[in-house]
């Protein structure tokens, strides 16, 4: 059985489905790829099963990373590494074509006011964008964490991540509480969780996210992007419905709150 912590969130319920998963002898799998700094009552999101996975590149400015959890002694002892476990040696490539990308995303495009990470230059943004399918996704991304991703990890204080990133989570709950048209999709920010985005529900997406457009936002995007075998196919209908009302609005630790302000005071309402 597998929980998913969406946007750095708990899922509801994560004790029930331990127990049941313990009833009737499964494996509970936690999937906490949104957020790996994010704590509920105590305890790191992704320790809530028998296996957990995050992912550290959707929270820090690095090209990949992810962690696994396995919290049975059981699967540890049975486990058996992959040839992509593990950081690489030494600086490569991968990290020589991030750092160019990060400095010429800094130096040559600086209209807009808020970006959400490097990440935005990767992967882009807009309505309804069309991504790859989830098993090119995977194939693509099979290889050892890179030199350069371990690096900022081992240094990155979680505490000041955790705490900008609350902070902006509220500036947006401020900038956007008086329109009607705007919905968070999460009314409070419980101690502990280290949001990913700021997630809302909008009445027409695309102009809405015009209007970011036009006060300097950039890095938002409808969620989730869907594959080409997914958009507009019947068969997944929650999905489509939720890329195409959804927004997420950047909270990355490298922006100030006050950039944010200054983005209520902009928008059109």
């Amino acid at each position: 059985m597998i929980s998913v912590n969406y946007f750095g969130f708990p899922q509801p319920g994560l004790e029930t489905i331990s127990s049941i998963t313990s009833e009737y002898e499964c494996y509970h799998i936690d999937d906490n790829a949104h957020s790996p700094l994010s704590v509920d009552d105590g305890r790191l999101l992704g320790t809530y099963g028998d296996i957990g996975i995050t992912s550290l590149w959707k929270q820090l400015p690095i090209p990949n990373g992810a962690l696994l959890y396995l919290n049975s002694d059981r699967l540890a002892t049975e486990y058996t590494p992959s040839r992509y476990e593990g950081v690489r040696d030494r600086l490569d490539t991968t990290d020589c074509q991030f750092l160019i990308k990060s400095i010429a995303f800094e130096l040559f495009d600086r209209n807009a006011r808020l970006r959400e990470s490097v990440d935005t230059l990767v992967s882009g943004s807009g309505v309804g964008r069309v991504t790859a399918s989830p098993r090119n996704r995977y194939e693509n991304e099979k290889s050892q964490m890179s030199n350069l991703a371990h690096r900022v990890f081992v240094d990155a204080d979680p505490e000041s991540i955790r705490s900008s990133r609350r902070a902006n989570f509220s500036a947006w709950q401020r900038v956007l509480e008086s329109r009607s048209d705007v919905v968070p999709v999460f009314d409070t920010l419980p101690d502990g969780i280290c949001p990913q985005v700021f997630p809302v529900r909008v009445t027409d997406p695309s102009e809405f996210m015009w209007e970011l457009e036009q006060v300097g936002v950039d890095g938002a995007h409808t969620w989730p992007r869907l594959s080409a075998s997914v958009m507009d196919n019947p068969a997944y209908e929650t999905s489509n419905t939720l890329s195409k009302s959804t927004v997420v609005l950047p909270v990355h630790q490298h922006i100030d709150p006050a950039a944010i302000e200054a983005v209520g005071d902009d928008l059109t309402w």
